[in-house]
């Protein structure tokens, strides 16, 4: 998880300035890489509802057992799983988040993620002297079908949580309406309006992508 500072903590860095507040971007960094190889190896997949020993996890995910157990520690500082009794499991919010029946599953943003920020972020300084982006996302993502699929799977999922309170704060005109929504991808903004606004008639725009 994220490093979080305590007031102690936020008082050492950012008003005594003791130590380097950076070093929790360098550490964030580190952090995500580990999560990313979790997922992308299926070490988390290997630990869905149950708990298994560091040689069991390198078995099933073809892993070398010491890589797994260096990763393993690490992801237990970070509280993602637990050990208890030599045995790995998932912690809570791991449980809650990565798994087919979590209601916003971050498995797919961890995928996806991964490759943008391999193949993309390192060109935000070119970005920024061009005035437009390095590469275009599109043309990127034209032969990922893989990634292309995360990224709609997990925009979903973000919507799952969100659309409710999305459509209850949502001030339309009454009577018949017809919505375009650009960039709506999945749909589930426009078909949640819809359902509570039986009037309203939706029409989405998108990529091919999406």
């Amino acid at each position: 998880m994220p490093a979080i500072t305590g007031l102690l903590e936020k008082i050492i860095l950012y008003r005594l300035r003791l130590a380097p507040a950076q070093m929790l971007d360098i550490i964030g960094g580190f952090a995500f890489y580990a999560v990313s190889a979790s997922v992308r190896t299926g070490i988390i997949d290997a630990l869905q509802g149950k708990e298994l020993g560091c040689g069991e996890i390198a078995e099933k995910t073809g892993c070398d057992e010491r890589g797994v157990s260096i990763l393993l520690e690490l992801l237990e500082s970070l509280g993602y799983v637990i050990q208890k009794n030599g045995k790995w499991g998932l912690s809570g919010t791991s449980r809650k988040w990565f798994s087919d029946s979590s209601k916003a599953d971050f498995r797919p943003a961890f995928r996806y993620y991964h490759g943008t920020m391999r193949d993309l972020w390192p060109d935000l300084d070119v970005s920024l002297k061009l005035g437009r982006p390095a590469r275009n996302f599109y043309d990127w993502l034209s032969d990922k079908k893989e990634t292309a699929a995360d990224f709609q799977v997990f925009m979903e999922s973000l919507a799952a949580i969100s659309v409710p309170e999305f459509v209850k704060k949502a001030r339309l005109k009454k009577g018949e309406l017809t919505l375009l929504d650009l960039g709506g991808g999945h749909g589930s903004y426009s078909i949640g309006l819809c359902i509570a606004n039986p009037l309203i008639k939706a029409v989405i725009f998108d990529s091919p992508y999406s």
